[in-house]
């Protein structure tokens, strides 16, 4: 049955589709829509484990952000079995509504409304564009009469900020203008001096911003190319997380552009005197600035020709023995979090560092080739198209005679050739999970936390949902040493998060995982209360 967290109704006309755990095919994915009464069926199943998806667009998943419109429940069923008292609880999605003015109580229309997550908690990404994108949780433009309305928002805590249009009309050379800026609500200038507002499932909350002004300040700069001569000709773009703030022409190395006092990524593009080529990358420079009071003056840019992308080559070997039959195995590049100290690339709101990446199928002797892969760091994953090789992990990527494995796979315009070794012999963590009465928690996310030396390795970050009797088992696991951690409804990513694993260190539980063998955890979930 599946009923609505908010007083326990019933929800007709919700989709429910049944997963084996490892059919290796959506032909052999069930499908039923629920009755007035809530109620679906699904018969004839074999023994085996399986992940019930229920959705309805009226609603978001009650398992935390990412998950919107959904719930999964994971079952194990035995021989014979029968299950009559599933209950998949949907909430009500929460809505944002408001209106937008300006200084004289009119109407802004067009302006963009982005609704963002208060919590940061497990972000993911290299640069700051990445994880703004991932605290977008919903917007809209206003209409006419400066209104907005923003729907199917998970409950939680959130920012709304109010982004004016930027048309012809904005003065850029006035020292004495004041234009109208991002906004968030009810009035403030940036996050810190915003009030949140917190939403629950079903709720519908009005709010109205009034944009507020700010003045505008010269940034003046030059910019030359590697020989420190004067550019001639180029681009000068300035962005915030919320929007684009500015751009500028380049003539004869100089470049003026008028901004409000704030943090900005600045970008710099070279146009070529006879235009751009068929695949041709123009030079770049970024720079990260604080705009005071008054302007700044003479920053500077040197351009320089983007990282050339490369040929990736490479083979695959299995340890002992030859590669399994009867499956399309891939490898992909996948972009290597950022050290923490390198604060410029996280600043970066033009995902200039670090974007690109990978994707190549293995061919039957094992090869695999990559084209034009942008330069930087990467993780290499090996994966298959269907379900039977959940016990094969990656055990090495040779780079001449150098295990990169754990440090990445560094890509600076010249070809490389990879050597990679893959294993069956995966270790195995498994276990229950209990609330805090002791009883089984379903539906709880278990994630193994690698240990620090390979805490960079994405992949390695292996989830699992809880079935009915709280039990999990993740498969595949690289050897080494582990934390092992429960979450009920996470929101977000959080054993993304240092700050929050730092909090929670102590609710995890250490385990050894050795080639072939089971490593045994029993943990308790970390609640939703838990989490901030």
């Amino acid at each position: 049955m599946v009923v609505s967290t908010v007083g326990g109704a019933p929800v007709r006309k919700a989709t429910v589709r049944l997963f084996p755990e490892r059919a290796g095919s959506y032909e052999q994915v069930q499908s039923t829509i629920t009755d007035a009464a809530g109620h679906f069926v699904f018969g004839d199943l074999a023994a085996g484990r399986y992940a019930l998806m229920v959705s309805h667009p009226s609603f978001v998943s009650s398992q935390g952000l990412g998950q919107l419109g959904r719930s999964t429940t994971t079952y194990t069923l035995a021989p014979g079995q029968e299950v009559k008292d599933a209950i998949v609880r949907l909430t009500p999605g929460a809505v944002l509504r408001g209106r937008v003015i300006d200084e004289d109580g009119d109407p802004v229309p067009r302006a963009q409304i982005q609704v963002l997550r208060a919590s940061t908690s497990g972000l993911v990404g290299r640069d700051a564009r990445q994880r703004a994108m991932q605290l977008h949780a919903g917007g809209a433009a206003t209409d006419d009469q400066g209104e907005f309305r923003v729907f199917s928002l998970v409950p939680g805590r959130y920012y709304v900020e109010a982004v004016p249009e930027m048309d012809g009309a904005r003065p850029t050379r006035k020292a004495d203008a004041r234009v109208y800026v991002p906004t968030f609500y009810p009035a403030a200038a940036s996050k810190d001096a915003a009030t949140a507002v917190d939403l629950h499932g079903g709720d519908e909350v009005s709010v109205n911003i009034a944009l507020m002004r700010a003045n505008l300040y010269p940034v003046t700069g030059i910019v030359r190319n590697a020989k420190g001569e004067a550019v001639a000709n180029a681009m000068v773009m300035a962005a915030q997380p919320s929007a684009r703030a500015s751009d500028a022409q380049v003539r004869d190395g100089k470049f003026e552009m008028w901004l409000p006092a704030g943090h900005y990524s600045l970008q710099v593009i070279g146009i070529p005197e006879d235009g751009f080529s068929q695949g041709q990358q123009p030079p770049t420079a970024h720079k990260v600035i604080d705009v005071p009071e008054g302007g700044l003056r003479d920053v500077e840019f040197v351009l320089g020709p983007r990282k050339a992308a490369a040929q990736v080559t490479g083979r695959v070997r299995p340890e002992g023995g030859v590669l399994p039959e009867g499956h399309q195995l891939f490898v992909v590049l996948r972009p290597m979090p950022l050290p923490k100290s390198d604060a410029e690339e996280e600043d970066d709101m033009f995902g200039e560092q670090g974007n690109g990446g990978g994707f190549a199928q293995i061919k039957p002797d094992g090869t695999f080739e990559m084209k034009d892969v942008a330069a930087g760091t990467y993780e290499l994953v090996i994966g298959a198209q269907r379900s039977g090789l959940e016990d094969w992990y990656t055990k090495s990527v040779f780079v001449g005679t150098r295990d990169e494995l754990n440090r990445g796979i560094t890509v600076s315009g010249a070809p490389l050739q990879l050597e990679v070794v893959i294993s069956a012999k995966g270790g195995t963590a498994e276990g229950t999970v209990k609330d805090h009465d002791d009883h089984p928690a379903s539906s709880a996310t278990v994630v193994v936390v690698p240990d620090a030396a390979r805490s960079r390795r994405q992949s390695l970050y292996e989830t699992e949902t809880t079935d009915q009797s709280g039990h999990f088992s993740i498969r595949g696991l690289e050897p080494g040493e582990y934390t092992v951690y429960a979450w009920d409804k996470p929101e977000g990513t959080p054993w993304f998060d240092a700050d929050m694993m730092k909090r929670h260190k102590d609710d995890g539980v250490r385990v050894t995982v050795r080639g072939g063998e089971k490593a045994q955890a029993e943990l308790h979930a970390i609640f939703p209360d838990e989490q901030n």
